[in-house]
């Protein structure tokens, strides 16, 4: 009988062995059928919706969001405007995607 007892208390200290561990990481997302992760999509616009001025002509872009859209503006000094209307310049970004 006592081997009974050390066999159930060896596979109770292999039991709990584990629970301290890291949990195992999660898989990678699901890759296109072509094997590699898909890419995001190329900001449409060169220009700032706002200004009409190039991109990057005044430094960085600044980029901003309404919703899920991403808006890049040519400078600070058009965040006013956005901020006015940022369903406007978001409908420009969406359209020029198409």
């Amino acid at each position: 009988m006592g081997n009974g007892i050390a066999a159930a208390l060896l596979l109770s200290a292999a039991a709990l062995a584990g629970c301290g561990a890291e949990p195992a990481p999660a898989p990678p997302p699901p890759t296109p059928a072509g094997g590699a992760p898909a890419a995001p999509a190329a900001y449409p616009l060169d220009t700032c919706p706002v200004s009409g001025e190039k991109l990057g002509s005044m430094g960085d872009p600044v980029v901003v969001k309404h919703g899920d859209v991403e808006v890049r503006l040519c400078c600070r000094g058009c965040l006013k405007a956005f901020d006015a209307d940022p369903a406007k310049y978001a409908a420009m970004v969406t359209a020029a995607r198409k």
